[in-house]
C-alpha cells in the first residue's frame, strides 16, 4: 500500500496544480494543465490514455477523460479492499495521474455521484523499448547483497532479496494463505537494510511489516519455468522472460486469452460463474491442484466473472476485456534494395492494452530474417523444429511504432502477423516488395586479356543483396577449367580473380584473389590429372552466378584470352564524372561519365550507374586506343531527400559522387517527380542551374562532392528554433 507520507505528497501536489492553474504553469510533478508534460527533468515521456484494464509502468503521466464530476477518487487494491490514495481534480472533463513515486500495484479511478471505475496496473520500474532499433527491458536492479526488493515485485526462490530504508530494528516476514497473513520469520534490521534469503521457500505472495510503523513491502516469489528458446539458430534453454501465467487476484481486470491462476482454494473444485443479466451463471467445473486453480480464458465472452466453491465463503470476482489489435503501414509497396526510404516502412500497432509481450511472424519470412527487418526483440523457436520462426517483443506500448527495412528480402508479399502472447488478438499488415530486374553480379568487362607475365585479371561486380559471386572459367572444352567463388569484404562493390596463366594449372598455384577480395573456395574441373604439359593458350569462355556455387542461372558472360601481346591490352579508365550537387526531388538531370583507353589496343566495356548499391542504368561503350568516349545518362530524381550517393563503374575502375536531394518548392509546377529515376540513353547530361562537379578515376574510388550533408543541418537548425520557440510560448 503507498505509504502515509505519499499520500501527503499527492494531495500536496493536486492542491499546487489547482493553484497553479490559472497561471497555465506546470507544478514540480511535471503536469501541466495546458494538456502537455511540462519540461521539466521529472518528465518521463508524453501522456498515456488510461484504459480500464491497462497495464502501465511506474513514472507515465496517465489521462482519463469523460468524467462529469468535479473529483475523483484515486484507490489501490489492498488485500481485498480498495485503499484511499488521493483525491484528484476534474478539468473539463480530465484527469491526470502522475505515477512518479506510486507503488506497483492494481489501481483505480472512482467517484461519488457515478457507477463508473476505471481500473489499472503498475508494474515496478521504468522500461524502455526502442521499436525502430532493438527492445530492451528493465533488468532487477542488483548488488553485490543481493536483488533490490521493490514492492509488488515478483522474483525466484532462492534470489537474495534486500530492502531499505526501515526504521526499525526487526521486521517480520509473513506468507499469504487463503485469507489471512501467516508469521514466516523474523528478520533483523542493520543500517535501515533487510535482507531476506528465499533459499527453499514456497511460491507465493510474501509481505514485509514492522510493529511501530504502517510501511508494508509485498512481493511475490514464483517457481522458474524454462522453455527452449531459438535466437540466432542456436537453440538455449533459458528461464522464459514472459510468464503467460497471471496471478488472479479479486476485482482485478484481465485479457481474454490469459491463464489466471489463484493459489488460495482448500477445496477440491472450483466453480466459474458469469454474470449475465444481473445474475450468476455456471459455466465450468474447474478442478483444485495443490489449492491452485488456473482459469483458461482463450475461449471465454468479455464480462463479469467469479469464482466460487461449495464448503467455504470465498469468492474470486475478476472482468475480461477483450483486448484490440491493429496494426497499419506508412507504405505498403517498398524496393528489395536502394536508400532507406525506398526499403522501409513505419508499422504503427494500436492496442488498449500496455506492457504486452508481442510475437511476430510471417509465412514468407523466417525468425531471422524478421529479426533483421525489425531490428527488435530477439527470435524464438516456437515449433520445437530448430529453427527461428518467430520474434517476441517486450513491454509494447499501446501506441507502438516499428521500423521494418525489407533490403534484401526478395520480391514478393510479405505479411507480417502481429499476436500478443497471452491473449486472443492478433492483427496482419501486407508488404509488396518489388526487386529490380538487375542483375546481382556482373562481369565489369566482357573481354580480357593476359599481361606481359601471363595474368589475366577478371574483374567481377557485386551489386545489391549479392555477397559472393561463382565464376566458371572453361566451360567448354578448353584443356583447363576452375570454378572459383569470390567474395568482397570491403563491400566497394567488386571483386577480382587472377588467373596466372604461366603458372602449373592447379588451385594453389593459377588462382589467386586480387586486393580487396577474397577467394572463398576453388576446385579445378580439368583435366583430371596432371596439368604439366596443359596448353592454356587460347580463348576461354566465362560464365558468372550470383551465391556460393552454380546451381542457379548463370547471369553473365565473358572471355578470357590468353594468347594476346600484353602490349596491346586495353587499359580503361574513368578519367572524369560531372554530375550536380544539389538538386529538388523530381528536378531531370543528366550525368556524363569520361572514359578513357589509355592501351594500344580498342576496348568494350560497361559503364553503370548505381545509386545507394541499386543499379540505375547500364550502357556499353566502345573506346579506341588511346581515346575517350562521353557516356551521358539522363535521369529524374526520386522523392526521397537526403544525400543520395552514387558510384560509376567501368570495367575495373570506379568513381563516386554525391548530391544533396531536397523537397521542391510546391510553388514550382513545371516539374513531376516520380519516385524512381528514369532513363533517356540519348539525352546530354547537362542540367540548367545546377552547379557540377568533377572527379577523377584511377582504378580506385575517388570523391566528387559538393557540400554533403548541407540538407542535415539546415534541418537540425530548424528542428532547434521550433524547440525554443515552444519554450518560449511555455
Amino acid at each position: 500500500m503507498p505509504s502515509n507520507r505519499l499520500q501527503t505528497l499527492l494531495v500536496i501536489a493536486v492542491v499546487g496544480l489547482a493553484v497553479l492553474a490559472p497561471l497555465g504553469a506546470a507544478t514540480s510533478m511535471g503536469v501541466a494543465t495546458d494538456g502537455s508534460t511540462a519540461n521539466d527533468a521529472t518528465t518521463v515521456g508524453p501522456d498515456e490514455t488510461l484504459e480500464d484494464g491497462g497495464e502501465y509502468r511506474v513514472g507515465q503521466t496517465l489521462v482519463s477523460d469523460s468524467w462529469d464530476v468535479d473529483a475523483v477518487e484515486l484507490q489501490y487494491r489492498e488485500d481485498d479492499s480498495w485503499a484511499f490514495v488521493a483525491q484528484l481534480s476534474v478539468t473539463d472533463g480530465r484527469v491526470r495521474v502522475k505515477t512518479d513515486g506510486l507503488d506497483p500495484g492494481r489501481y483505480r479511478l472512482a467517484a461519488d455521484d457515478t457507477d463508473r471505475t476505471v481500473s489499472f496496473r503498475l508494474r515496478a520500474g521504468t522500461t524502455e523499448t526502442t521499436v525502430d532499433e532493438s527492445t530492451t527491458t528493465a533488468e532487477p536492479t542488483t548488488s553485490t547483497s543481493g536483488t533490490t526488493l521493490v514492492a509488488g515485485g515478483e522474483y525466484q526462490p532462492g534470489q537474495v532479496l534486500v530492502s531499505d530504508s526501515w526504521s526499525v530494528s526487526t521486521v517480520e516476514l509473513q506468507y499469504r494463505t487463503d485469507d489471512a497473513w501467516a508469521f514466516v520469520a523474523q528478520l533483523s534490521v542493520t543500517d535501515g537494510t533487510v535482507t531476506v534469503s528465499t533459499d527453499g521457500a514456497d511460491p507465493g505472495r510474501y509481505r514485509l511489516v514492522a510493529d511501530g510503523t504502517a510501511r508494508t513491502v509485498s512481493f511475490r516469489l514464483r517457481a522458474p519455468t524454462t522453455a527452449a528458446t531459438t535466437v540466432d539458430d542456436s537453440t538455449t534453454t533459458e528461464t522464459s522472460t514472459n510468464d503467460p501465467d497471471e496471478a488472479l487476484e479479486d476485482g482485478g481486470t484481465y485479457w481474454m486469452g490469459q491463464t489466471l491462476v489463484d493459489e488460495r482454494w482448500n477445496v477440491d473444485t472450483a466453480e466459474l460463474q458469469q454474470e449475465r443479466d444481473g445474475s450468476w451463471v455456471f459455466v465450468s467445473e474447474i478442478p483444485v491442484d495443490d489449492d491452485t486453480v488456473r482459469v483458461h480464458t482463450a475461449n471465454a465472452d468479455p464480462g463479469r466473472y467469479r469464482l466460487v466453491a461449495d464448503g467455504t465463503a470465498r469468492t474470486v470476482s475478476f472482468r475480461l476485456r477483450a483486448q484490440t489489435l491493429d496494426a497499419s503501414l506508412n507504405a505498403s509497396v517498398l524496393r528489395d534494395h536502394g536508400s532507406a526510404a525506398a526499403t522501409t516502412t513505419n508499422v504503427s500497432i494500436r492496442s488498449n492494452r500496455a506492457g504486452y509481450g508481442l510475437a511476430v511472424t510471417s509465412p514468407d519470412l523466417n525468425g531471422s530474417t524478421l529479426r533483421r527487418v525489425l531490428e527488435a526483440g530477439k527470435t524464438v523457436d516456437t515449433d520445437d523444429d530448430g529453427t527461428a520462426d518467430a520474434v517476441l517483443i517486450y513491454d509494447v506500448s499501446s501506441n507502438a511504432e516499428l521500423t521494418a527495412d525489407f533490403r534484401c528480402t526478395g520480391a514478393g508479399n510479405h505479411t507480417l502477423a502481429f499476436t500478443p502472447v497471452d491473449a486472443s488478438a492478433t492483427a496482419n499488415a501486407t508488404v509488396t516488395v518489388e526487386a529490380p530486374a538487375i542483375a546481382d553480379v556482373y562481369f565489369t568487362e566482357k573481354a580480357l586479356r593476359s599481361s606481359n607475365d601471363g595474368v589475366v585479371r577478371i574483374p567481377v561486380g557485386i551489386d545489391r543483396c549479392a555477397d559472393r559471386a561463382t565464376v566458371v572459367l572453361g566451360s567448354g572444352n578448353e584443356p583447363v577449367s576452375f570454378v572459383a567463388t569470390l567474395a568482397d569484404p570491403d563491400d566497394d562493390g567488386r571483386a577480382v580473380l587472377r588467373w596466372n596463366t604461366s603458372a602449373t594449372q592447379t588451385v594453389d598455384s593459377a588462382l589467386a584473389a586480387g586486393n580487396g577480395t577474397t577467394l572463398v573456395d576453388a576446385t579445378r574441373r580439368r583435366p583430371d590429372g596432371d596439368t604439366d604439359g596443359a596448353a592454356v593458350n587460347g580463348t576461354y569462355a566465362l560464365s558468372l552466378y550470383a551465391g556460393n556455387d552454380t546451381d542457379d542461372v548463370e547471369v553473365d558472360v565473358a572471355a578470357a584470352m590468353t594468347d594476346a601481346n600484353a602490349d596491346e591490352s586495353p587499359a580503361v579508365d574513368i578519367a572524369a564524372v560531372d554530375a550536380p550537387t544539389a538538386l529538388a526531388t523530381g528536378d531531370d538531370f543528366g550525368v556524363a561519365v569520361t572514359v578513357e583507353n589509355a592501351g594500344e589496343s580498342a576496348a568494350s566495356t560497361t559503364v553503370r550507374l548505381v545509386r545507394d548499391g541499386e543499379n540505375v542504368s547500364t550502357k556499353a561503350v566502345d573506346v579506341a586506343a588511346d581515346a575517350t568516349e562521353v557516356v551521358t545518362f539522363s535521369l529524374r530524381a526520386r522523392n526521397d531527400t537526403g544525400t543520395a550517393r552514387y558510384r560509376v563503374v567501368a570495367g575495373d575502375a570506379n568513381a563516386t559522387f554525391e548530391m544533396d536531394v531536397r523537397y521542391r518548392d510546391t510553388t514550382d509546377a513545371t516539374t513531376t517527380p516520380t519516385e524512381t529515376e528514369t532513363v533517356d540513353p540519348t539525352t546530354a547530361a547537362t542540367t540548367a542551374g545546377n552547379e557540377t562537379a568533377s572527379a577523377t578515376g584511377t582504378g580506385s574510388s575517388t570523391d566528387a562532392t559538393g557540400m554533403p550533408g548541407f540538407g542535415l543541418v539546415a534541418a537540425l537548425v530548424a528542428v532547434i528554433g521550433v524547440t525554443l520557440l515552444a519554450r518560449t510560448r511555455r
